[in-house]
């Protein structure tokens, strides 16, 4: 991920100023517990968003196998007309499956 200097500081200043908000909230507990659960907390969300990347790709990707699948199906619907078949045969000439 390409971030700017100014968008780093930025992230570093609100992460700083969430630190020094957990500080007076918990009182004495080790600065770096807070830093590392905020970090942990980042790449949670950062996963989350690359897992929603992936979902996505795959709707795609599904939707073209549909389509394409869509229109072999037509082909061999007007194939079938064609031949004076059913588009069951032509499955069977084409070694083509019935089902998904």
């Amino acid at each position: 991920m390409n971030h700017s200097k100014g968008t780093i500081s930025q992230e570093v200043e609100s992460l700083q100023k969430d630190i020094d908000t957990l500080q007076k909230l918990l009182g004495d507990e080790d600065p770096q517990k807070i830093v590392d659960r905020h970090i942990k907390l980042l790449h949670m969300y950062n996963e989350s968003k690359d897992a929603a990347q992936i979902v996505d790709r795959h709707i795609k990707l599904l939707h073209m196998y549909n389509e394409s699948k869509d229109a072999a199906q037509v082909i061999l619907g007007r194939l079938a007309t064609i031949k004076q078949t059913t588009v069951a045969k032509m499955h069977e000439e084409y070694d083509l499956p019935l089902q998904d």
